[in-house]
């Protein structure tokens, strides 16, 4: 995740105990949020609100009986929505996990126009892998759909190993500063919150960024982070995925597609490794590799909002998760 780091000769940077922060996002780019209020911008909702909307209480404010635990996990930063709540509920053994997906919905005057209809663009990129969204005031959220349920002991056992529970948080970490003294400080990227009760007793701490750390603490917090990586991948595909035949050929940014039956040119965004390009025979010289293909693809139809916002240079843009086929291009294959 990049981050943009800034200098200052002196400064801070306040903590809310209870709300969050994040960067509007001029774009509509998928990222996480940081978990602070911005003091400029009021359209974004605080973690009170999340969880409100989501039917919740504020964990700080919810004693729990003797034996039972809970965590609730926040990560966030960058510019986009959908941002991410995994919450832990832990009793008598047992094990109950939710992934929570929030976003907003307020009308921001100052929005672009292609972003005009964020909200929109959002249950688009979500369709099929969400419940119903609930709405409240200016915040939207909805409980992520598996097509395989995580286990959420395990899970839990891999972040409770890396000191979930009891680790130091990020703001006792030593500030840093370059060699002329100043201080440096990163204004992008991500944060995770993670807030914790045990029966009566309840605790919150944050790191922003910990893989840039060296610290032990923060090597920890950035395992705690790795060990949600996965679980995106337990989500079915979007229900407006499709598969896509037609001629494929590189570009530098996006891979030109000309759709079967279609003579318009699209754009490609692959999240994979590009596949090598195949060739005319069964030599391996460079020359005989093709400059173009056959290709069946798995993708979805960016919404307009992408496109507009993307400045991409083609009427429409395929995300492709998955390149199916791909063999040297004949007019026929397209028949």
């Amino acid at each position: 995740m990049r981050a943009l780091v800034f200098l200052i000769v002196a400064g801070f940077i306040a903590d809310d105990p209870v709300s969050l922060r994040t960067i509007r996002s001029p774009t509509t780019s998928i990222s996480r949020p940081s978990l602070r209020r911005s003091i400029r911008d009021p359209h974004f909702p605080s973690m009170d609100e999340v969880v409100a909307t989501a039917g919740l209480r504020p964990l700080r404010d919810t004693p729990l009986p003797s034996g039972s635990r809970e965590l609730r996990l926040w990560f966030g930063g960058g510019i986009g929505w959908p941002q991410d709540l995994f919450r832990f509920q832990i009793k008598n053994g047992g094990v109950k996990g939710q992934w929570i997906r929030y976003w907003s919905v307020a009308v921001d005057p100052d929005m672009p126009p292609e972003d005009a209809d964020f909200p929109a663009v959002i249950r688009y990129d979500l369709a099929g892998q969400c419940d119903a969204i609930r709405t409240l005031d200016r915040t939207a959220v909805c409980f992520a759909r598996f097509a395989k349920r995580p286990d959420w002991k395990a899970l839990l056992g891999k972040i409770e190993s890396e000191g979930v529970w009891t680790l130091q948080g990020g703001g006792a970490l030593p500030k840093e500063h370059l060699p002329n003294g100043m201080q440096v400080i990163v204004n992008d990227g991500y944060e995770m919150t993670v807030e914790a009760r045990d029966g009566a007793n309840y605790r919150r701490y944050a790191y922003n960024n910990p893989e840039m750390r060296k610290e032990e603490a923060a090597k920890h917090a950035a395992a705690i982070t790795a060990a949600f990586h996965f679980i995106g991948k337990l989500l079915p595909p979007n229900a407006n995925t499709r598969i896509f035949r037609g001629r494929y050929t590189p570009a530098p940014e996006y891979y030109r597609f000309v759709n079967c039956g279609d003579t318009t040119t699209w754009g490609l965004s692959l999240s994979i490794v590009p596949p090598p390009m195949p060739r005319n025979s069964t030599s391996d010289s460079v020359s005989d590799t093709l400059h173009s293909a056959y290709a069946e693809v798995r993708g979805v139809k960016a919404s307009p909002g992408h496109v507009k916002a993307w400045e991409a240079p083609y009427p429409e843009i395929i995300q492709v998760d998955s390149v199916l086929v791909l063999k040297p291009w004949s007019p026929e294959e397209c028949r």
